[in-house]
């Protein structure tokens, strides 16, 4: 048994031990990305269906002429019996307005990406957690390390799930939500007696923003490496709790340097490697240039770090897996 697996390819092996993975976090990995799409969906459609008991008007005024001679065309959109906008429609301001249509409506895809990114980034740190202790805890490290992988393997195969699989299964499954969003909007248009494909439609730019998600995944994903290896160093540490493990020593460097050199940049370095970091949500929300969240010096750094700290991990693999 065990020579034949040691002549199995190493695709064959990684993709076996990708399986496991899904196998023992089915709840986690598929059933919850499920769950959160077939609640937004039901969601929309609800709205739709009750989309009679709200009081949504567009009341397009006479065209009148403005002062320089440009002829101008008033809009006011009601919601609930009140004023909420004014639009003046000069050359400039449609086109302003054009531009506020098209974020508003990638506000709304970028909104979906989004959740399903911080649900996604928090279930792979939780996962990073557990991920070198729990076999330890219930004893099934004695079983797979009768089997012919090594621990190098192991853990990389748990760091390209956590890392890669994890996350573009939700960005994929969001992807099928933003889609749902798209024909939900356009339906609401026309609803309220619109032509969807002029009040909705020219504004779309689905495929750049599924490019521009996708592309924010692969950075964010080597952007957070060191992160991810620093937990799975503490799950292969901790012989109670990963977490204590993982966040003590950080909490206490932190103050000790804060207190002694009066600086920051340990605590500047965690969290601007956090997946939900500030810098993160810009690009998601406003849709701001993917470059924004390069920098090739500290990334560099990062996997410089993350490949010290995976290396310390698959040692004390080898070496310490007793409980």
């Amino acid at each position: 048994m065990a020579n034949a697996l040691t002549t199995l390819p190493i695709t064959t092996v990684f993709r076996t031990m990708v399986q496991r993975e899904f196998w023992e976090h089915r709840n986690s990995f598929v059933l919850l990305p499920a769950a959160l799409a077939i609640l937004l969906c039901l969601s929309m459609v609800v709205g739709l269906i009750f989309i009679d008991n709200f009081d949504f008007q567009i009341n397009n005024t006479q065209t009148s002429s403005s002062a320089n001679g440009v002829s101008e065309r008033n809009y006011t959109i009601r919601f609930d019996q009140g004023d909420a906008t004014i639009i003046s429609g000069s050359q400039g301001e449609l086109k302003a307005q054009f531009d506020n249509n098209r974020k508003t409506i990638n506000a709304g895809l970028y909104g979906i990406n989004a959740l399903f990114a911080m649900v996604a980034w928090w279930v792979v740190m939780f996962y990073f957690l557990g991920s070198l202790h729990s076999d330890r805890r219930d004893r099934s490290i004695l079983f797979w390390k009768s089997m012919p992988i090594s621990e190098t393997q192991n853990v990389c195969a748990k760091l390209l799930v956590g890392l890669i699989a994890v996350p573009l299964i939700m960005t994929a499954v969001s992807w099928l939500v933003q889609l749902v969003y798209v024909v939900a909007a356009l339906v609401f248009a026309s609803a309220l007696g619109q032509d969807p494909w002029q009040a909705i439609w020219p504004y779309l730019n689905i495929v750049a923003a599924f490019a521009n998600q996708l592309g924010l995944f692969l950075i964010i994903a080597t952007w957070i490496l060191p992160l991810c290896a620093w937990l799975m160093l503490a799950s292969a540490l901790a012989k109670r709790s990963p977490f204590l493990v993982a966040t003590l020593p950080l909490v206490a460097i932190i103050a000790i340097e804060g207190f002694f050199f009066d600086s920051k940049y340990l605590a500047n370095f965690v969290v601007n490697h956090f997946p939900m970091s500030d810098r993160y949500s810009d690009v998601v929300l406003a849709n701001n240039e993917l470059l924004e969240l390069v920098n090739i010096s500290s990334m560099f750094a990062g996997m410089v770090i993350a490949a010290l700290l995976l290396a310390a991990a698959v040692w004390l693999r080898n070496n310490r897996f007793e409980m």
